[in-house]
């Protein structure tokens, strides 16, 4: 695993569990490389700002990893970085099963490597948190997501396939902060959400797009919202600037 992903490469690496979590120290690269291989299901894993050429974070999420939460912020992944990252969340025969966070901010990622990204969610219902704030995402990729936020067909293959997993959770948060995407997807989105069930999507980030913050359905968004989830609007400006 190492040498496919190129880890000496990496100039730090950091791992951290939930009872750790204030007390991240990067240490030298012999005990950074252990949390790979000795990752417990409440782990997180931070790659920010360590770009690697031959776009390989899609080996941490092999069907039987066991991370969690995973953030790959300023790492330059483009459209075919996102066509791997989406195919290991989930093809026809399988699906990722334990990622449940995954922040893909500051990027480069447009509107093929949204498609890429939005398929892989197709049978994927582990992922709970998915942030795209700050990359090149217009409406074309905005309409992939709503697509997979509602009810859709699936392809025979797909129907098989899905009986043979668990289907347990649905995303409950995406952030498209500071893409491309104009007033032409807000419809599609407010569709999308009122076609969900109760159980659906809790928070959808938008701000900071082409459209204005007075526009209308982007208000009748918020408002469904924070319907389901008070704590939708305080969460905008939190999800701009990269942490």
């Amino acid at each position: 695993l190492c040498a496919l992903l190129d880890i000496n490469k990496i100039p730090c690496v950091i791992s951290k569990t939930l009872e750790t979590e204030g007390e991240e120290q990067p240490g030298k690269r012999s005990t950074q490389l252990k949390p790979f291989f000795l990752l417990t299901e409440r782990e997180y894993v931070y790659l920010d700002a360590n770009p690697l050429p031959n776009h390989s974070y899609y080996l941490l999420l092999s069907e039987d990893s066991v991370i969690t939460r995973l953030f790959l912020r300023s790492n330059e992944i483009g459209d075919e970085g996102a066509r791997l990252i989406g195919s290991a969340l989930s093809t026809a025969k399988t699906s990722n099963k334990n990622l449940q966070f995954l922040n893909l901010a500051f990027n480069c990622i447009g509107d093929a490597g949204a498609a890429y990204l939005a398929q892989g969610l197709r049978l994927n219902r582990a992922l709970l948190y998915l942030s795209l704030t700050n990359n090149r995402i217009g409406d074309s990729g905005a309409a992939q997501f709503s697509e997979v936020l509602r009810e859709f067909p699936l392809t025979h293959e797909e129907v098989v396939e899905r009986r043979k997993l668990l289907f347990q959770k649905e995303a409950e948060k995406m952030g498209l902060v500071r893409n491309a995407i104009t007033e032409k997807s807000l419809p599609l989105f407010l569709t999308s959400l009122e076609q969900q069930t109760k159980e659906g999507l809790l928070r959808l980030l938008l701000n900071r797009n082409d459209f204005p913050h007075d526009c209308e359905l982007y208000l009748k968004i918020n408002e469904l919202l924070e319907h389901r989830n008070p704590f939708n609007k305080s969460e905008e400006a939190a999800e701009e600037e990269p942490h």
